[in-house]
């Protein structure tokens, strides 16, 4: 990047409203390497010092992670940083973690970011998921089938809540939304991933042999809807995910001839806290199947604690892929 492409990169940060961590009293006016040497441990960072970058990437928040395509990696990793997003460097040119620990050593403190890309520049960055952002993983290479189940669940308003997109060199696509408070899935035959607690997605500008991450855009609320894993894979492959779920012990399943609509209302009620968007699928087919008017069930899996678009949304699943029972 160019000495006027980085000037016009830090001025756009420094145009953003304040980040809510931001403290004037961070500058240091008198430093002594401030306009005189590279910014960083041996001046590695780039022609600027580290302490403004330190102060404009205040200003950066999440909400401008376009921004940091045109950072340097180690200045990148402290804007991620500074903005709240735990980060841990990973091999140059590649995806594989440079640390023992991994992900597990991710970090927002500064002075363990510099020393890490201190000691190589050309460390790409890791983004720990399940902390600011869970991350839906989309892989179209060779004959995953990542950018056509997008596509599908994209036109049920499955993706709806992503705040922002990210495109990997090999054309596949990182969505990020809200923090659910769940772990990490895969589904090669959707060619979907999903990155929360204790997973982590590579960030911009890292660069692998194909070629770098970019971010396409981020939208201002990052408070969104979370990603209904279950939902999108039931409606995706309804063979796998969409069968007919076990009851909790305590719930008894309507038989073949009890699916009333009682019946099936006390079944989505008794269901425990990993069964209910599986419960409601299956309720929410048999339903549909009898014709039979869905509100009742609704209301029900609304008392269990889904969201009325997490019910909304696996209620259209079941009605376009029911399940074999």
């Amino acid at each position: 990047m160019s000495e006027d492409q980085e000037a016009s990169t830090i001025q756009a940060m420094a145009a953003a409203e304040p980040h809510p961590d931001y403290r004037p009293e961070d500058q240091i006016p008198d430093c002594p390497r401030c306009g005189q040497e590279p910014a960083g441990p041996g001046g590695t960072f780039g022609p600027v010092c580290h302490h403004e970058i330190q102060t404009k990437a205040r200003t950066l928040g999440i909400t401008r992670l376009r921004e940091t395509n045109q950072l340097q990696l180690g200045q990148a990793a402290m804007a991620y940083a500074i903005a709240g997003i735990p980060v841990h460097p990973l091999r140059r040119r590649s995806k594989v973690p440079a640390t023992t620990e991994g992900v597990k050593d991710a970090t927002t403190d500064l002075g363990t970011i510099r020393g890490w890309w201190g000691m190589q520049p050309g460390f790409n960055i890791g983004l720990a998921c399940g902390a600011v952002f869970d991350a839906l993983d989309v892989d179209v290479k060779g004959e995953a089938p990542g950018a056509e189940s997008l596509r599908r669940i994209k036109a049920l308003g499955y993706v709806s809540g992503a705040f922002a997109v990210q495109s990997t060199p090999t054309g596949g696509k990182h969505l990020l939304f809200a923090p659910g408070g769940g772990g990490n899935h895969a589904s090669a035959r959707t060619g979907l991933d999903f990155r929360g607690r204790g997973g982590y997605i590579v960030g911009a500008p890292s660069i692998v042999e194909a070629g770098p991450y970019t971010w396409d855009f981020t939208l201002g609320n990052r408070y969104g809807a979370t990603f209904d894993w279950d939902g999108a894979l039931a409606y995706l492959d309804p063979e796998r995910y969409g069968t007919r779920p076990e009851p909790a012990p305590q719930a008894k399943r309507p038989g073949d001839g009890q699916a009333d609509l009682d019946g099936l209302v006390r079944f989505v009620a008794a269901a425990s806290k990993g069964e209910r968007n599986h419960s409601l699928f299956w309720a929410a087919s048999r339903a549909h199947e009898k014709g039979l008017d869905l509100t009742p069930i609704h209301a029900a899996a609304k008392s269990i604690g889904l969201s009325d678009r997490e019910i909304t949304q696996t209620i259209k699943s079941a009605a376009r892929a029911r399940p074999r029972v």
